[in-house]
């Protein structure tokens, strides 16, 4: 699906929503949910209502670049969005490199609001907790083509979801034991607990925060 983007006084601005409506098989199970390839969730949910489009991040505008991010996200069992997790990146600026502070953030930040607030239903019989990804391209009007564009950034397989997911839970979950040994050790109480931004960079790309983003994202 397709979705373009205009401002007012400005160029426009493509940016494109690959929803995974198809019909497919390539799932994955874990636990009680399952991990979807893009374009493979149509036997299970379908949309409801229209999907919002992203926004190009207005302080990179000056800098006509184009990019792409592969946006991992969960539906939940009501529909609803959240749990995003980058997982790939890249600009026409500097490829996975990030060309100045936060940029990819900015991007990241755009994605996850415009995610989260896609609303799916199940099929008839239910649907389970699905993993699966978006890819989101932000054009700066150049005129460059959409499907390339795209293609610069890495879809995963179902596996490849799943694996992006368990990389940053392990990492929480050392996170909170270095916490909890801390606390032990001085004799108090660990006071800090961990609640990660809804947008977490993955594949050793390091945290990644968005603010007030991600409704429901947890």
């Amino acid at each position: 699906m397709e979705q373009v983007g205009t401002k007012k006084g400005r160029n426009i601005l493509g940016v494109v929503l690959l929803a995974a409506l198809a019909a497919g098989p390539a799932l994955a199970a874990g636990g009680d949910a399952v991990y979807a390839a893009e374009g493979t969730i149509g036997n299970q949910w379908s949309a409801a209502g229209d999907f919002a489009s992203a926004v190009y991040p207005a302080q990179w505008v000056g800098r006509g670049d184009n990019v792409c991010l592969a946006l991992g996200y969960r539906i939940r069992k009501d529909g609803t969005t959240g749990d995003f997790r980058v997982i790939d990146q890249w600009s026409s600026a500097g490829g996975r490199n990030e060309p100045a502070a936060d940029y990819f953030a900015a991007f990241a930040d755009a994605a996850a609001t415009a995610v989260s607030q896609w609303r799916f239903q199940p099929r008839a019989g239910g649907a389970p907790e699905t993993y699966t990804v978006a890819t989101v391209g932000f054009s700066a009007g150049n005129g460059g083509d959409a499907g390339a564009l795209r293609a610069h950034c890495a879809s995963p397989g179902p596996d490849g979801i799943r694996s992006a997911y368990l990389r940053d839970e392990r990492l929480e979950q050392a996170v909170r034991s270095a916490w909890a040994g801390s606390a032990r050790r001085s004799g108090g109480v660990a006071e800090r607990t961990i609640n990660p931004a809804p947008v977490v960079r993955s594949s050793g790309q390091g945290a990644g925060g968005v603010s007030g983003q991600g409704a429901g994202s947890r």
